[in-house]
């Protein structure tokens, strides 16, 4: 069997859940409602309360991640082999 035909499944799965829902984010952050080219959803991220959201996703994306690192380095020293 051909070693390139055994990377068609991870092709399609990275294209139906990767790259479709990333056009489509940015298709719908660069039009409105009626299907015309907009920057005002762009722009909106510069409010107060899209600003605060953003801010906040990012707080809490950097704490589960020192978490996961300090779980993850406890486990290589408990472990060793494993590592």
């Amino acid at each position: 069997m051909n070693k390139k035909l055994l990377s068609l499944p991870f092709i399609f799965w990275s294209a139906m859940f990767v790259i479709v829902p990333l056009c489509m984010v940015f298709y719908y952050g660069l039009t409105d409602k009626s299907g015309a080219f907009t920057l005002d959803n762009i722009l909106a991220i510069a409010t107060a309360e899209h600003s605060k959201a953003l801010w906040e996703a990012l707080k809490l994306s950097v704490i589960s991640t020192v978490i996961c690192l300090l779980l993850t380095t406890g486990a290589e020293c408990r472990y060793p082999k494993l590592a």
